[in-house]
């Protein structure tokens, strides 16, 4: 090898090593020779392969993302009527596992779920028709403090049993409406309505068989059909999409 062609191999390798195109194991490579991912976006004739490669993975990104919100919000809900905490669980453990206890179901609920302004709501207005006075026997002679959340069992007024269920069943049905899941499970709501509709008719009233109630379907504005059904044409009032 020559000095001249010495001095030019030496000047070239600078020059690359200046300009840091070195392959997987840290040695210099021509411009030539560069690895297929660094020529790919770095050569100015083909920009169109970056954009393509940006555009692939942010819609790779955004499927997965739709994806699994939809999981999320067509998953089946639990319906057992599980619980946060089992009833008599430590309160700091219980709520150390973001769980809080629930006056109306004397049970651990997910703290955000018993937080919800709704569902403060439900409680407060069950609240509002106490105090509540509970006993750990039948003849009432052991009143349980009011503050007590480490209930295992409990002995209630028959009115207190019933206003229960009412308030119950009206927080089932807001939890299903907000994508939870129940707070009761089925037989809960069956011994409910069973209770409910047996109290009345221990007693029914003086005008049980009498026509006294106009229905209409509720709600009242039009309701919306699903799938499409041709109301106006049939002359229905309804809004079908």
């Amino acid at each position: 090898m020559t000095g001249k062609q010495q001095i030019r191999d030496e000047q070239g390798y600078e020059r690359l090593r200046k300009d840091n195109y070195r392959d997987g194991a840290g040695l210099p490579v021509a411009p030539g020779m560069r690895p297929a991912w660094l020529r790919a976006v770095t050569t100015p004739s083909n920009p169109w392969k970056l954009v393509s490669a940006i555009v692939t993975v942010l819609w790779v990104l955004t499927t997965a993302i739709f994806v699994w919100q939809l999981r999320q919000s067509t998953r089946r809900l639990d319906v057992s009527g599980y619980i946060c905490a089992p009833n008599g669980a430590v309160p700091d453990v219980a709520r150390a596992r973001g769980c809080e206890f629930d006056g109306l179901s004397f049970h651990w609920f997910p703290k955000e779920h018993t937080e919800d302004k709704d569902n403060v709501a439900i409680l407060r207005e069950f609240e509002d028709h106490g105090p509540w006075l509970r006993y750990l026997d039948k003849e009432g002679n052991y009143p349980i403090p009011s503050d007590n959340v480490v209930l295992t069992s409990a002995y209630l007024t028959r009115r207190e049993h019933i206003i229960h269920c009412k308030y119950a069943l009206r927080q089932t049905h807001l939890w299903v409406t907000k994508g939870w899941d129940v707070p009761f499970n089925y037989n809960h709501t069956l011994h409910c309505t069973a209770y409910l509709v047996d109290t009345i008719m221990e007693n029914p009233p003086a005008d049980l068989n009498d026509i006294t109630t106009h229905v209409t379907p509720f709600p009242e504005y039009a309701p919306v059909v699903h799938p499409y059904y041709p109301c106006e044409e049939e002359g229905i009032t309804c809004v079908s999409w």
